[in-house]
């Protein structure tokens, strides 16, 4: 009985605790490797788009909020930095995700950082995630080069 509502309860905490924008919206370039906790791509990883940093990140920001529970926390795309909340289908665990739109040589490159917030391991859920987003991005808007070698 006891256990039951310890379930119940930490489900519905998990459900209602607040997402603090000033804590998730970090530079995903310069921010620690989340390693089994998240996964992360930095520009030097990224395909190279000949848009502009905001033309990219509005077209990431498509991607992303056209997935299931998910939710703009943080920055705009016309400032080329968002970060977005993805909650599990069944107990509502938020991952986030954070990228940066950023100019380098040849066009605009992405850093990407998504992790968990409860727990030490996402079983490699974000990885997936950014993956299905930058796979939709590149469907949508072709990069002009690969990803670095």
């Amino acid at each position: 009985m006891m256990l039951a509502l310890g379930a119940v309860l930490f489900g519905t905490y998990v459900r209602v605790a607040g997402s603090n924008p000033e804590v998730w919206h970090i530079d995903p370039e310069t921010a620690p490797s989340p390693n089994a906790a998240g996964h992360q791509i930095t520009t030097a990883d990224s395909p190279i788009w000949s848009q502009s940093p905001a033309e990219v990140m509005a077209a990431f920001q498509d991607v992303a909020l056209a997935s299931p529970r998910t939710v703009a926390i943080g920055g705009a795309a016309s400032v080329a930095h968002m970060t977005f909340e993805t909650r599990s289908q069944i107990w509502g665990f938020p991952d986030y995700t954070t990228v940066m739109a950023q100019p380098v040589e040849g066009g605009t490159a992405l850093s990407v950082l998504g992790r968990l917030r409860y727990g030490a391991s996402d079983l490699g859920v974000n990885e997936a995630r950014i993956a299905q987003w930058m796979d939709a991005l590149v469907a949508t808007m072709p990069p002009a080069q690969d990803a670095a070698q």
